[in-house]
């Protein structure tokens, strides 16, 4: 019995035949997005799968793969991919306005909703994005104590913005990317998550 050997070229071939609609679309978005897309979590060699339609906890890629997904829109999809209920829901207010650029009851309802949820959350705004959240905070934060340098635990994501560029992946001392000024991460100081080795490395 003679057993086939898979090296990584022939991996390659394969997923490269696999998900040939996946490719084409990839060749297309290399010329427009760096490395091609338009994340860098959805980077994959040598290339993304370009997903059609989802529903519930599955995907289908345009090639017609069913999947699991685990991904979950980066973990903010807790109901799932287009449940019935929030779909029209969505319709419904499409029908009466997309972006009122004004205020509304709907944000009173929904700020209302998160405190019952949130009890200490005795005031909030409303923001884009984890980035836009932590840069306001930090500037809140700095304009209450007065004080430029922000502690951020080493592996965790905090956004992209240059105030939180140092820590999240290792090397932690080092900044995560170029273009971000020797200055601002001076201000960031980072330590261990876990406590206990915090207090090892200061006695040390």
């Amino acid at each position: 019995m003679v057993q086939a050997v898979l090296t990584p070229r022939t991996l390659t071939e394969r997923y490269e035949a696999e998900f040939a609609s996946s490719r084409k679309l990839h060749e297309q978005a290399r010329s427009l997005f760096p490395n091609g897309v338009t994340h860098d979590l959805r980077y994959l060699e040598p290339f993304p799968i370009y997903i059609d339609r989802a529903a519930g906890s599955y995907k289908w890629d345009m090639d017609g793969h069913q999947f699991i997904d685990y991904w979950s829109g980066h973990g903010a999809l807790l109901l799932g991919h287009s449940p019935p209920e929030v779909v029209a829901a969505v319709q419904q207010q499409m029908e009466r306005a997309t972006h009122p650029g004004a205020c509304h009851e709907l944000e009173i309802e929904w700020g209302q909703w998160v405190q019952r949820l949130v009890p200490s959350a005795q005031m909030m705004r409303f923001v884009s994005s984890g980035t836009e959240a932590t840069l306001m905070a930090l500037r809140l934060a700095r304009a209450f104590t007065g004080r430029e340098q922000v502690l951020r635990l080493e592996g965790h994501f905090s956004g992209w913005h240059d105030a939180v560029g140092r820590g999240a992946a290792p090397p932690f001392d080092a900044p995560v990317s170029l273009g971000i000024p020797r200055e601002t991460v001076k201000l960031i100081v980072v330590v261990p998550a876990d406590l206990d080795r915090i207090a090892v490395e200061d006695r040390v």
